[in-house]
């Protein structure tokens, strides 16, 4: 079973993409250019079990503006759907108002798995969110590739990293358990 994780996120890991709305203009390097090679261990695995399952589930899911469902989810969907089915956590619908709702986290190595990331456009606008993995991977879906980990690393990513969120409620690490 961790094989398939690891296949699975060796694979995911590969994809380099963007969510914002619109695509990269053509006059600026592709951020696809430098991909960052992704190879978990068996602990990364096991830590962030629930995670990789949702993750599982969602992979394919196209990415669809406005969406909330596996037939198409945006990125503040997506982290929406993590929040509520994962933690029992209702999030503000929209990346820009889930800053709101989260503690900020200013250094990406207190990171910790389950965190919101946000990521901002030139305007200096809110525009894409993640949920943090560990070792500065995230899952998110992009407006190119759908539901997908990457890494905030990746010079695109790098570039337009804004802040990592941590809810303001005790306990948002802990996985709701199914009645």
């Amino acid at each position: 079973m961790q094989i398939k994780y690891y296949v699975l996120l060796l694979c995911a890991s590969l994809i380099l993409v963007s969510c914002s709305a619109t695509k990269p203009k053509s006059n600026k390097p592709s951020h696809r250019l430098n991909q960052i090679t992704i190879k978990p261990n068996e602990e990364t695995i096991k830590q962030n079990d629930a995670l990789f399952k949702y993750y599982q589930q969602w992979l394919g899911t196209p990415y669809k503006l406005g969406g909330l469902t596996k037939e198409g989810v945006d990125c503040s969907g997506f982290v929406y759907n993590v929040y509520l089915d994962l933690y029992g956590i209702t999030l503000p619908r929209r990346s820009s108002d889930m800053i709101s709702a989260v503690l900020i986290i200013d250094s990406k190595d207190s990171l910790q798995r389950g965190d919101i990331v946000f990521f901002q456009n030139s305007k200096k606008r809110i525009n894409h969110v993640g949920i943090y993995l560990q070792d500065k991977r995230f899952i998110h879906s992009s407006s190119s590739n759908g539901v997908i980990i990457s890494s905030i690393e990746e010079t695109y990513w790098k570039q337009h990293y804004r802040c990592g969120g941590r809810l303001k409620t005790k306990g948002i690490n802990k996985i709701k358990q199914k009645d």
